[in-house]
């Protein structure tokens, strides 16, 4: 389990600057949950990679071999109308 602490100041910071959360926490109560996190990510794709998974070719992005189209809500088919 990885935990997150909530520092309101590095959140307000990052928001003001423009900045994302993990560029502006820079301490290690902070960047060390957010290390872990891209490294458990990363290990997860690649062991589904190497068991054989999707067949992603090897010049796909992180974003597209994560697929995260599939936690998208399906669109709703409209109703057939009967004449």
């Amino acid at each position: 389990d990885l935990c997150i602490l909530a520092d309101v100041k590095a959140a307000s910071q990052a928001a003001k600057l423009g900045q994302p959360f993990a560029k502006v926490a820079t301490s290690a109560k902070l960047a060390q949950p957010l290390a872990q996190l891209v490294t458990l990510t990363t290990s997860a794709v690649e062991s589904e990679e190497a068991a054989g998974g999707d067949e992603v070719t090897a010049s796909a992005s992180l974003l597209d071999k994560l697929n995260l189209k599939g936690l998208l809500p399906k669109k709703a088919k409209p109703a057939p109308t009967g004449a």
